[in-house]
């Protein structure tokens, strides 16, 4: 009776061993898909952080551009205030030359009334 009892508890403890043992397994089996699915997206993610960067990177150089584009844009603004400043220059000297025509053609009108008195 003693070593019926025995058996029965190896039997039951096998039988325990066993159900352990597959549950072991599953629970790897579930450990192994896990791991899979954390690599992918530990990829995923890399990949995403890859772009992000590239991202980024293309925004400085569009600021980069724009900054030139900036400058670019105030050498024009200056070029042109310049030219601007010149054609004001040219036509106060325009208008000077007609002043002085204009003088040289008053004193001709006065020495011609002269030569004519």
């Amino acid at each position: 009776q003693d070593l019926e009892a025995r058996d029965d508890k190896v039997c039951s403890l096998t039988q325990e061993l066993e159900e352990t043992s597959r549950r072991l397994s599953d629970a790897s089996g579930q450990l192994v898909e896990l791991e899979g699915k954390f690599a992918r997206q530990a990829t995923k993610l890399s990949e995403a952080l890859d772009d992000l960067l590239a991202c980024s990177r293309h925004a400085q150089d569009l600021e980069a551009d724009l900054r030139l584009k900036d400058a670019q844009m105030s050498d024009l603004e200056t070029e042109k205030t310049v030219q601007d400043v010149r054609v004001r220059d040219l036509e106060t000297e325009k208008t000077v030359q007609a002043a002085r025509v204009n003088d040289m053609e008053t004193k001709k009108a006065v020495q011609d009334a002269r030569v004519s008195e």
